[in-house]
């Protein structure tokens, strides 16, 4: 009777083994993704990161490549490492990164809420995914509304033109500023007013005075500008800025290119008579 008891639970532990399915997380160590937050909030035109902790769980070193599925239509993502963008990571053994995804949202996003996922693809070919989702709030919104097509000066004069912008969202605005990249050397003379506040639905308007140097050759140039403040941020605009170089400009450019020339001709001259 024990004997037949010992080969009947033999019999049943090698049943329990061969119907018991595979998957290699069952055999090896594996990996993990966690998402340090439940939800994230983010507002028209702006973005939010996400903090996502990257785990090695195996007993070998792996390369990880991270990717994002379900990003709505116009929505853009990246991540990044140490502040750097990254499309993966390395990991040895038992290590744990943190990287962070940057979610970018449009000025008039077409959902409010969202869920997309991240994907982890180890180079092993073990994957997991972790759901991560969003809100976009519209409390605080800002847009910029006039549109510069081209704008059109000469080297050594000053350009005036105007940034209309507009809270779009449910809440007031303070402290408004604009952010302005400019070419090498052209300079912010004057920005009227430096700060700006606005009601929901109200909108505002800075006056820009930029110098460009008489230094500055004929071409086109690129200017780069957005609005914002510490609750909300508005789309960047490029405008387009073709500059002419004056007859003066000319004159100087040439007479430096003739000076050139005749010192290298002397130089020259010396080192061939020697």
């Amino acid at each position: 009777m024990r004997v037949t008891k010992i080969i009947g639970a033999f019999i049943a532990v090698g049943l329990l083994f061969c119907l018991t399915p595979f998957t290699p997380s069952a055999m090896a160590e594996g990996s993990s993704t966690t998402e340090l937050s439940a939800n994230y909030l983010t507002i028209p035109g702006g973005e939010c990161i996400a903090r996502i902790m990257v785990e090695n769980k195996d007993s070998k070193s792996h390369h990880y490549n991270l990717q994002t599925t379900g990003l709505p239509d116009g929505f853009k993502a990246f991540f990044t490492l140490d502040g750097k963008g990254v499309e993966g990571l390395d990991l040895s053994a038992s290590q744990e990164r943190i990287v962070e995804l940057h979610l970018n949202t449009l000025l008039k996003a077409a959902q409010d809420k969202g869920l997309i996922k991240v994907k982890s693809s180890r180079d092993d070919g073990l994957e997991s995914l972790m759901p991560i989702s969003f809100t976009v709030n519209h409390d605080f919104s800002l847009e910029i509304t006039n549109e510069i097509k081209k704008l059109e000066t000469m080297n050594g004069k000053s350009l005036s033109f105007d940034i209309a912008v507009a809270n779009t969202g449910n809440k007031g605005l303070k402290d408004l500023g604009l952010k302005v990249d400019l070419p090498y050397k052209w300079t912010l003379d004057k920005l009227t007013p430096e700060k700006l506040s606005l009601k929901p639905g109200e909108k505002g308007v800075f006056r820009l005075n930029i110098s460009i140097p008489s230094s500055q050759g004929s071409g086109n140039n690129i200017l780069k500008i957005k609005s914002f403040n510490e609750a909300a941020t508005s789309q960047e605009i490029s405008i387009p800025v073709t500059v002419t170089a004056t007859a003066g400009y000319a004159w100087w450019a040439i007479g430096f290119v003739l000076v050139v020339g005749s010192v290298t001709v002397i130089y020259f001259r010396k080192n061939v008579r020697r």
